[in-house]
């Protein structure tokens, strides 16, 4: 375990570099907004949390996935069966919990994470602002 410990460190480091990328590659995109670190927190970033204005296309979803982007949740947490059961109100409407899992991506940080794949998930965010900006230039909802 000992002799593990150095390349433990080592990723993790990396990790953290990653996330610091993506953390100010997404700054002022207005298609993504990175989650705020509470004060005193030190975050591990197995994955970066990204939070889209707007859900994605499956199509998106698909491209991205071969990215190593994720969904955070494939489903609000409140609609699995399993923990459905143990809400004080079952019926409940809970929209900021569908919201979320409609608009909640994970990027990849770990240490094989290569620069092309770095900026190739840069570039579909770049380049999908860019498509929902010339969209309301002329007038169109870019849903």
């Amino acid at each position: 375990l000992e002799r593990m410990l150095p390349a433990s460190d080592r990723e993790a480091a990396v990790r953290k570099a990653n996330a610091k990328r993506w953390l100010e590659g997404g700054r002022g995109s207005g298609l993504t907004r990175a989650f705020t670190v509470v004060q005193g927190g030190e975050p591990g970033y197995l994955r970066f949390p990204l939070r889209v204005a707007r859900p994605l296309s499956e199509r998106d979803l698909r491209r991205l996935r071969c990215l190593g982007v994720m969904r955070g949740y494939p489903t609000p947490l409140a609609a699995l069966p399993s923990l459905a059961s143990h809400l004080a109100d079952r019926g409940a409407s809970l929209p900021g919990c569908d919201a979320l899992a409609g608009a909640l991506l994970t990027l990849p940080t770990h240490s094989r994470l290569g620069l092309s794949d770095q900026r190739a998930i840069e570039e579909f965010f770049v380049k999908a602002k860019q498509r929902r900006d010339a969209w309301c230039e002329h007038g169109k909802s870019p849903e």
